[in-house]
């Protein structure tokens, strides 16, 4: 029988089964003692728009994300993570797709804004992440990208295999966009009114 979720770590699931409360949560759930929702009222995201994303034939991270200015793009900061798990990433045969981003309505950790995504569209190539940062690549303000304090956050596989939170901001003390690459178990919270970006 083949594993639908065959790409799930043994942290992120230990992560989910911290957050139901232990073996004793987990076997609450699959009794159906425990059920999980979002009520409407709760929701994290709210629509905004959608970007149309063209086809790409190869995209090579290394030769796109450097500090400076490279293919349209002002780089004024890469942290350790990203460049280690984020920029060394090499894609294929990237299909043409139409992004939607959201606005987070209320700050709120990774597993939160994954869990309202439509399953298994969360993850954005990195390709596709770079393109975005293309149409505002000097920080206009005009475009689908905040250019404020707020992050633009994509959800992208990293070399390692794992997804991580990938968000950016464009930072005037930098002089350029700033890039990130967090787990998406960590703790952190984003802060309402951060854009978000899926499939």
């Amino acid at each position: 029988m083949k594993n639908k979720y065959a790409k799930l770590d043994l942290g992120t699931v230990e992560a989910v089964g911290n957050m139901l409360g232990g073996m004793d949560g987990i076997a609450k759930l699959l009794r159906g003692d425990l059920t999980i929702s979002t009520p409407s009222s709760t929701r994290r995201l709210k629509f905004r728009d959608t970007v149309v994303c063209p086809a790409i034939g190869e995209f090579k991270g290394a030769d796109n994300f450097q500090i400076g200015t490279l293919n349209g793009v002002k780089i004024g900061y890469l942290s350790n993570n990203f460049k280690k798990m984020i920029a060394p990433k090499v894609e294929t045969d990237i299909a043409e797709i139409t992004l939607r981003s959201y606005e987070l309505l209320t700050n709120s950790k990774d597993f939160g804004i994954i869990r309202e995504l439509e399953d298994g569209k969360e993850v954005v190539s990195l390709a596709h992440f770079h393109h975005l940062h293309t149409l505002q690549g000097e920080g206009q303000k005009e475009g689908p990208l905040l250019v404020n304090s707020k992050a633009n956050i994509s959800y992208i596989v990293g070399d390692d295999g794992n997804i991580w939170a990938v968000p950016s901001y464009w930072d005037a003390y930098c002089d350029g966009w700033s890039f990130f690459a967090c787990p998406v178990e960590d703790v952190y919270v984003w802060h309402a009114g951060s854009h978000v970006f899926a499939r």
